[in-house]
């Protein structure tokens, strides 16, 4: 009978750092979660600081938090300060016209999401 041995040290070394990425990344997800969300929301505050009627730049910020899934930052008006709650009228205008000179908020977080995706895949890649 013949023995056959397989070298399988780098595959055992491949699966090692494998098992260890989860935890890796999750040390290392908050710094581009918190980094996306600055993004959003700087771009978010030039363009409110451009209406010369809705002063919300200034409310506008982020929260962070951890999730049983990863780690989260909701990005908008802080509706403590009396100026945020115009910034539905700001965005999206009034009932009776009006308003809706920022436009959707939703393009702040598109524009990001190219360099948001990048920023992970670099975090993935570089702890492989």
């Amino acid at each position: 009978m013949t023995n056959i041995s397989i070298d399988t040290s780098e595959l055992d070394a491949l699966a090692s750092d494998l098992q260890q990425l989860p935890p890796k990344v999750t040390r290392g997800l908050p710094a581009v979660v918190r980094k996306g969300a600055v993004n959003i929301k700087n771009d978010w505050r030039e363009a409110a600081a451009k209406s010369r009627h809705f002063k919300i730049a200034p409310t506008i910020s982020f929260d962070e938090k951890a999730a049983s899934d990863g780690f989260e930052a909701e990005i908008g008006p802080n509706r403590h300060y009396r100026a945020a709650r115009l910034a539905g009228i700001a965005h999206f205008g009034g009932v009776n016209g009006g308003g809706g000179t920022i436009g959707d908020p939703q393009r702040f977080a598109d524009a990001e999401e190219p360099g948001f995706a990048k920023a992970v895949a670099d975090l993935v890649g570089d702890l492989l």
